[in-house]
């Protein structure tokens, strides 16, 4: 019985199912191609070199893009041995390190350093550092007390008690009183101001001292005063009415103050107050004590410190960290920032990192993440986030750098958010992305929603378990759109997974965009990248470093038009990778040397040119021409051997040049090219492996439906319909036989096509003899030489036969 079938297209990439339940567009292997909806199947665009560096990074540098705006966009190491940076053309930047390089130190793996950018700040995280707290602290409490005459009353004495002795009294008059002088002179010595004078020095005077001082005393009378205590010991200053007292020597002492019968008339503030209102409108400024509130608790407990005014000249008491309190972070063990400066270089050090300003380790508590190490660094809301431990710590809003409340009076909305992730399972916070607004933690146990509500703050914020997948730690989750990517690692390849939706209170599971080629993907996943638009996803598995493992997708209304897994192996280990615009840029190292490669990664890109030419590391160079020998020589940044040249405008473009030789970095060939544009590269091989063929139901659109059972497939020939195409080599292969190659040119024998010297793009138009069972033959499909092709569909034809026939 005739058979026949096909597919329209081959833009669905590798599949590892039975070949019964593959797509016709789905392939056995796709190696360095490119599935595009607009140019069908064609190799991918060429790794075009952006700069170059001398020297192999250590195994322990982390490499970095930042992609600051179109002009400026750089790379940087980061080990133990410092911080470099250079731009994608290969010029080193300065950088300098004014607290040194520390902080990088005790890394053996690249893994081990996490690095996020926000405009011209990249906050650089060392996981092995264990945060610790600053020795620096807020000074002591002074040995010292504000004696407060609060209001003067008659017939009252006011007494000064100092370690059980009394050293001053005063006992008011009042009356009754035989002359209006005499009404007078008991109200002045009544005042606060002269109870408090009296007691300080043992003497009264007027205001300007223009008259006794036993006039204006009057009647009153005193004992003592504190004027005759040791002023060695002792400092006794007036303030208005009230009297700072201090010991010098730093020797505790004890203190209290009383107005018979008038308890709240003369009062003693010595460490502590019980009422905020009970303090004095004048105090010596940075006297410090402790507003302390219900006994049962030291939660509304807090600090206050007597300030110098600005405007009104007068001092307020203003809230502040308690006395002797550890004031923050150890900044040296905090993540550090690489800042962008205005003249173009860059400072590596430490973050300004806000000390505690108010309270106590009690009332405004360390952040979780001191005495622990630092997984990594998230930014959401307009606040820095900091993932530690089964943490995940928020600075203050519009404060990144701040981490502790700015008041223990009231909790605001914008103090910073210190939640734990509450789970079954241990949870230790390693990563997170943010969709759709929200942010998405990713942890050692499942992910989780970070929920906050209209107003994100410590009384909204709570984790919500949002996916029963496992992630891996190695590899940061990352957003396209209104999608996210994330990688579960196993020991048989790599899980990928996509999420889209986010619902409330409702555990989902993300399905698995890999799971028609389980296994292709290998384990060890450390990068990927994404961009919305290209609708491209990239990643690299430290099993196979050198390889990106690519996938395409489309989506069409609520149908997935395409889901493409391919690979791209490059000339060398990959270090990092970034979508820079419509660009995939890619760091590698082969150990000699660091290089910038980008692959344009948009399906219109045609390089302005007839035919975009298959050459890895490409570079335009100009040579230089030798009369005498007839020779043509360019000097490349890189080792000349094994590249090829090829001249890229004119009715010669895409002839390959003849090398006469390639030492060193220069590259020789025959004639005189001095006045052309050439490129150098080295070509790469772009092929797929066809599915096995089935046959299979007719369906009304003319594809092919679900397998036909019980029958065997002889295939007698198939044809390649191409788009723009130089040439194409097949290769077909069976057992016990050698392979055998057909080669698809669009230069046609006899033809204008066929024109010497000229590079002919076409289409390629001729049917392959198979003949052989579909079970027993494997067809590779390659480009020929630098070339470039494009596959639009295929179609084969055969007999198929009972089994057992």
């Amino acid at each position: 019985m005739r058979a026949e079938g096909g597919s329209p297209n081959l833009i669905n990439g590798v599949s590892r199912q039975a070949p019964e339940v593959r797509l016709p567009s789905q392939l056995e292997e796709s190696v360095n191609q490119f599935p595009t909806v607009t140019r069908n199947l064609v190799p991918r665009n060429p790794a075009i070199l952006k700069g170059r560096t001398l020297g192999a990074p250590a195994a322990n540098t982390k490499f970095h893009i930042i992609d600051r705006d179109e002009t400026e966009r750089y790379v940087v190491r980061m080990s133990p041995s410092g911080i470099v940076v250079h731009d994608f053309a290969g010029f080193a930047k300065t950088v300098n390190s004014p607290n040194g390089i520390g902080y990088l130190s005790g890394v053996t793996d690249f893994a081990d350093y996490e690095a996020m950018t926000v405009a011209d700040y990249t906050f650089i995280v060392n996981k092995k550092k264990v945060v610790a707290q600053a020795a620096a602290t807020a000074p002591a409490l002074e040995k010292s007390a504000l004696l407060h005459v609060a209001s003067g009353e008659y017939h009252t004495k006011y007494s000064i008690v100092l370690n059980g002795t009394e050293v001053a009294t005063y006992t008011t008059n009042g009356g009754p009183q035989g002359s209006e002088d005499e009404i007078r002179r008991a109200e002045r010595q009544v005042t606060p101001a002269a109870i408090a004078q009296c007691l300080a020095t043992g003497t009264l005077a007027y205001p300007n001292f223009s008259t006794p001082a036993d006039e204006f005393r009057g009647d009153a009378v005193f004992t003592g005063g504190l004027q005759t205590l040791n002023p060695a010991v002792w400092q006794v200053t007036l303030i208005d009415n009230v009297i700072y007292l201090k010991n010098l020597t730093g020797a505790d002492f004890t203190i209290t103050v009383a107005a018979e019968g008038r308890e709240t008339a003369f009062r003693c503030h010595k460490g502590f107050v019980k009422d905020f209102a009970d303090l004095p409108r004048k105090a010596p400024v940075g006297f410090t004590l402790k507003v302390a509130g219900s006994d049962d608790t030291s939660w509304d407990d807090y600090w206050v410190q007597f300030q110098q005014g600005t405007n009104d000249g007068l001092g307020r008491w203003k809230e502040c960290v308690g006395a002797g309190e550890k004031l923050g972070m150890d900044k040296s063990t905090m993540p550090h920032v690489l800042v962008r400066e205005s003249d173009g270089t860059f400072t590596f050090r430490q973050g300004t990192w806000d000390n505690r300003a108010v309270g106590d380790s009690f009332t405004n508590d360390w952040p979780s993440f001191v005495g622990q190490t630092i997984n990594n660094v998230a930014f959401s809301k307009n606040r820095l986030g900091i993932l530690s431990g089964e943490n995940v710590v928020f600075s203050r809003v519009g404060e990144f750098f701040n981490f502790f409340r700015e008041t223990i009076l009231t909790s605001l909305d914008t103090d910073p958010i210190d939640e734990a992730i509450s789970y079954e399972d241990t949870s230790y916070a390693y990563h997170s992305a943010s969709l759709a607004g929200e942010l998405i933690v990713f942890t050692s146990s499942i992910p989780f929603r970070m929920k906050g509500g209209e107003v994100f703050s410590q009384k909204s914020a709570s984790f919500v378990p949002t996916l029963s997948n496992k992630s891996s730690p190695k590899v940061r989750p990352i957003a396209c759109g209104n999608r996210m990517f994330f990688v579960n690692d196993t020991d048989s390849g790599a899980f990928v997974h996509e999420f889209v939706n986010i619902q409330d209170e409702t555990l989902q599971e993300a399905p698995s965009i890999n799971e028609h080629c389980y296994g292709y993907v290998p384990t060890g996943v450390f990068m990927m990248d994404g961009d919305e638009d290209l609708k491209l996803l990239a990643m690299v598995s430290s099993a196979d470093p050198a390889t990106i493992y690519t996938y395409k997708w489309l989506w069409i209304g609520q149908n997935k038009a395409q889901s493409a897994w391919q690979k791209w192996v490059l000339p060398a280990n990959v270090k990092a990778m970034k979508f820079v615009g419509e660009e995939l840029v890619v760091i590698v190292s082969d150990g000699a040397s660091v290089e910038h490669l980008g692959i344009n990664c948009h399906e219109a890109w045609s390089d302005n040119k007839p035919a975009v030419l298959l050459l890895d590391r490409r570079v335009t160079v100009s040579g230089t021409y030798n009369a005498g020998t007839d020779r043509t020589t360019f000097a490349l940044p890189y080792s000349a051997a094994g590249a090829v040249a090829m001249l890229t405008t004119g009715n010669t473009f895409g002839t390959q040049l003849d090398v006469v030789s390639s030492t060193g970095t220069s590259l020789v060939v025959s004639g005189n090219y001095s006045g052309q544009s050439v490129y150098v590269g080295f070509p790469y091989q772009a092929y797929g492996i066809m599915s096995p063929f089935i046959v299979r139901e007719k369906t009304r659109d003319g594809t092919g439906g679900n397998a036909v059972p019980g029958v065997e497939l002889k295939v007698a020939s198939m044809r390649f319909d191409t788009g723009p195409s130089v040439g194409l080599n097949v290769t077909l292969t069976r057992s016990y036989r050698p392979a055998f190659v057909h080669r698809l040119s669009a230069a046609i024998v006899g033809t204008k096509t066929s024109t010497l010297g000229s590079l002919i793009v076409g289409k390629l138009a001729k049917a392959l003899s198979i003949m052989a069972p579909a079970d027993d033959v494997s067809i590779r499909f390659e480009n020929s030489g630098p070339y470039p092709y494009a596959i639009l569909s295929y179609k084969w034809t055969g007999g198929a036969y009972p089994k057992g026939y």
